[in-house]
């Protein structure tokens, strides 16, 4: 009966060691785990932190933006009204274009009129060089004679002194040299009016062909002065206020209309301790007002300030979320982070 009752009690013995060994096996592999996760999220915090950068130097950027007018004028008519959807590059108003056409026809007469002279002055032109080719073959010819009635003078003076020939004779050589020394120096000097008479009209042409560039570089600036005439919207989003009216008389950079754009921006400052941001970078922006709710976005534009006491790169973030059910308003503090891939 001992036996049996000994036999037993071993066995329960053997049974709790049995299930305390499990409870350890379960109790290492839970701390293995455990180890595993605490390992990964190590790791991903090394990756992250090795390719993201972070800041909290980053505030909401304003929400407004305007339609201008790049030129002065009268408003024709003004296209929107407070509450309009409208899509990027939509025509919202138009300058009265009376004024700028004429401007552009004046210019383009004034083109039309340069060129017609331009084409007068280029026969001139043609025609001096012609005269100046002409004179060259004169004065080579007129100076082939003086050589001959030189060397025929020459001649005849030393057979006048040795008594060869008669005065008559000596002075007759004489006049023949004089009359050809007359022709020399004049084909000389209308050789050199024919070149300050192309000089002149070359001049001219130079001056015309200028003007004419003058003419076109206007021409350019009232075209576009005219295309300016119409303002479309910068980019997509709901008109909000409109601050000129038909008829009312609006300068350069004047607003006419102000839009709620359907996206926001960031505007962030980074010190790249770890890699250049570029414009294209994936971005996580959190926004702490909206229970730190997290967007995506991207990088806009990146501009690297340069100076002694200027640190950093201003960094403008798009982002690309859906955030017209939040209550974002401008210079909300935002916490960005640039993804480097």
């Amino acid at each position: 009966m001992n036996d049996i009752n000994n036999q037993s009690f071993d066995n329960n013995e053997i049974s709790q060691l049995s299930g305390q060994e499990k409870r350890n096996q379960n109790n290492k592999i839970l701390i293995l785990f455990v180890m595993a996760i605490v390992f990964i999220a190590c790791a991903l915090a090394a990756f992250n932190a090795l390719f993201s950068q972070r800041t909290e130097d980053a505030v909401v950027e304003s929400l407004i933006i305007t339609a201008a007018s790049k030129v002065d004028g009268y408003i024709a008519s003004v296209n929107a009204k407070i509450g309009d959807e409208v899509k990027a590059n939509r025509l919202l108003a138009e300058i009265d274009t009376q004024s700028f056409e004429n401007v552009l026809r004046i210019a383009e007469n004034k083109l039309s009129d340069f060129k017609s002279k331009l084409s007068a002055q280029e026969k001139l032109v043609s025609e001096s060089i012609s005269n100046v080719n002409s004179a060259i073959q004169k004065r080579k010819a007129a100076a082939s004679k003086l050589s001959n009635a030189e060397a025929d003078y020459t001649k005849s003076a030393q057979m006048y002194k040795e008594g060869i020939i008669s005065k008559q004779e000596y002075d007759n050589a004489l006049n023949v040299l004089t009359s050809v020394q007359g022709e020399a120096k004049f084909a000389e000097e209308n050789l050199n009016s024919a070149k300050s008479i192309l000089e002149n009209n070359k001049q001219k042409l130079q001056t015309l062909e200028s003007e004419i560039k003058l003419a076109e570089d206007d021409i350019k600036r009232a075209q576009t002065n005219l295309s300016n005439t119409k303002i479309y919207a910068p980019e997509e989003g709901k008109v909000s206020s409109i601050l000129a009216k038909e008829g009312d008389y609006i300068l350069i950079s004047q607003p006419i209309l102000e839009i709620t754009p359907k996206k926001i921006w960031v505007l962030a400052t980074f010190d790249e301790k770890r890699f250049a941001i570029k414009v294209g970078q994936k971005a996580q922006i959190k926004i702490p007002a909206c229970k730190n709710k997290t967007f995506k976005g991207h990088v806009k534009s990146v501009h690297r300030a340069t100076g002694e006491y200027v640190k950093g790169v201003l960094v403008k973030i798009l982002v690309d979320d859906d955030t017209s059910a939040e209550n974002i308003v401008s210079g909300m503090q935002a916490i960005p982070t640039v993804k480097k891939y």
